[in-house]
């Protein structure tokens, strides 16, 4: 039985593409799977073993002291195949493959334009730039040493290799988030939902002016499952009069978002047209097809394109709350029209984009590499 080495120092043990999709497919694939990851302690979590890091204090001693004994814990494992998920373990790929191990890069995100967007809103804005050049050359050095790279968006993938580089798409899992009580979709009360981070540009001002303008007589609410980017963001929205239409559960499990999703109506992704948005794949976007909700998204051309060819909702401008909100009273005004346009999207997620298409490629990508042993 071949053994897989999952690194990341920066996710946590319950990262939905490493752990729900990534690991757990490997396992049922018969492989041996270890994920190198901050947590508690060590333990075996449904056919997986976690091999703890400590927790970091702050991100510096993050990228440098945690990466470092992510090699060390990694050495140890003496897997087949190393499989890793931050650009901050670059190095510690590079010295796994100098090692005479095989290799896999997993890039999550086009960290390069991510950076030039100013979506690190730790990271000072005079610093952006700095660390945007960084990862650029950090992970073309590193493409040069590995054995193989798994990207999450054809905008990504172009940043590499086309030989050495396979498209993984963040897809769901199908029948991941379904309730079996859910109510069917007509008796359900009007609200609407968004499922994510909170911060600006990821829309949250204009959802919230967006409720402000629907008709108070219709009674829709928003509700909002995610953590604000800073406690001033958030004094800020809840002053907001769109607030008080407007519930914010905080963070939930993968069952609390199945639970939300389950009697909502609308789910909102407007995120604003910045670099890293605009080319990617929303991963919420395929969880409110998945289970049937119509969708409002950002009017960005391959948002556009994915809505457009399954008939799952329709586009708005991001930045302009009130062409969100006359969205939102249209789907509400014509259910039958908008259940449609649940339906299609599901149809489009069992035919087309879900996690079990996407699993088959990163199995044929480790079967490759081990027939390379």
């Amino acid at each position: 039985m071949a053994k897989i080495c999952q690194i990341t120092s920066a996710h946590t043990a319950g990262d939905i593409r490493i752990w729900h999709k990534e690991c757990k497919s490997i396992v049922e694939a018969d492989y041996k799977v270890t994920l190198i990851v901050q947590h508690p302690s060590d333990e075996l979590k449904e056919g997986i073993q976690i091999k703890a890091l400590p927790r970091s204090p702050n991100r510096l001693a993050r990228m440098t002291r945690t990466v470092w004994r992510s090699y060390k814990l990694a050495l140890k494992e003496n897997a087949d195949i190393y499989h890793f998920h931050d650009p901050e373990l670059i190095t510690a790929g590079i010295l796994l493959k100098l090692s005479g191990k095989k290799v896999i890069y997993d890039a999550h995100e086009d960290y390069y334009n991510s950076l030039l967007s100013f979506d690190r809103e730790w990271i000072q804005p005079c610093l952006h730039y700095i660390f945007a050049i960084a990862v650029l050359l950090m992970e073309k050095i590193g493409v040069l040493f590995f054995d193989a790279v798994i990207a999450v968006t054809p905008t990504v993938a172009g940043r590499f290799p086309p030989s050495k580089t396979t498209i993984v798409s963040n897809f769901p899992i199908i029948n991941e988030l379904a309730v079996k009580d859910a109510s069917t979709y007509d008796g359900r009360r009007p609200i609407i939902t968004y499922i994510g981070g909170i911060s600006e540009r990821r829309g949250i001002k204009e959802m919230v002016e967006a409720l402000e303008l629907l008709p108070r007589e219709a009674q829709i609410y928003l509700e909002i499952a995610g953590i604000f980017s800073s406690p001033q963001l958030q004094e800020k929205i809840l002053a907001m009069p769109g607030a008080k239409r407007t519930r914010f559960l905080g963070w939930q499990s993968r069952r609390g978002i199945a639970d939300i999703l389950g009697r909502a109506r609308i789910g909102l992704a407007v995120l604003h047209p910045t670099k890293s948005y605009i080319d990617s794949y929303p991963t919420k976007l395929f969880e409110y097809m998945a289970v049937g909700l119509p969708v409002i998204v950002s009017n960005f051309p391959l948002w556009s394109q994915i809505v457009g060819k399954s008939q799952c909702g329709v586009c708005v401008d991001p930045l302009n709350p009130r062409d969100i909100a006359e969205k939102i009273q249209y789907l509400m005004n014509n259910p039958d029209i908008a259940r449609k346009m649940g339906e299609s999207g599901m149809k489009a997620v069992r035919e087309e984009y879900n996690w079990n298409k996407e699993s088959e490629k990163l199995l044929k990508i480790y079967g490759q590499l081990c027939k390379r042993q």
